[in-house]
C-alpha cells in the first residue's frame, strides 16, 4: 500500500474494538483519507436495542483511494477500484473495475483498468 499522506492532511484509520479495516494488495491513498468502523456514539432505539454496532471495512486489492474520500463502517469494496475526490462511500460496492464518486458515492464508469 502507498499513503501520500503528510502532516496537515493525514488518513485516518479509526477502529473500534471488536472490528478491523482490512486493505488488499497493491492499494494507492491519497490524502485526507478517513476510514471508521464506528459511529462514536452509540444509539439505542425505544425498546433499547443497539442500532448502529461498529462494522469491519474491507477494501479490494488495487484501490486507489483520491483526496479527502470518506469510507463509512460496514462498507466492503471489491477489487480494481477507483474513488474520486471528496467522496463518501457509505454502501458496498461488489462490481471490480469502477469508478465510484460522489456524497453517496455510485458507479460513475466501468474500466479496464487503472495504473499510477
Amino acid at each position: 500500500m502507498k499513503i501520500n499522506a503528510n502532516k496537515k492532511k493525514r488518513v485516518t484509520f479509526l477502529v473500534d474494538k471488536g472490528t478491523m479495516i482490512y486493505v488488499g494488495n497493491d492499494c494507492l491513498f491519497s490524502d485526507g483519507i478517513e476510514i471508521w468502523t464506528t459511529d462514536f456514539h452509540n444509539i439505542y432505539d425505544e425498546n433499547g436495542v443497539w442500532v448502529n454496532p461498529p462494522k469491519d471495512v474491507v477494501i479490494g486489492r488495487h484501490t486507489w483511494i483520491a483526496r479527502d474520500v470518506r469510507i463509512n463502517k460496514g462498507v466492503k469494496l471489491a477489487d480494481d477500484i477507483v474513488i474520486g475526490n471528496c467522496s463518501v462511500v457509505a454502501k458496498s460496492i461488489d462490481e471490480p473495475n469502477v469508478v465510484i464518486a460522489g456524497n453517496p458515492a455510485s458507479i460513475r464508469k466501468r474500466i479496464s483498468r487503472w495504473r499510477s
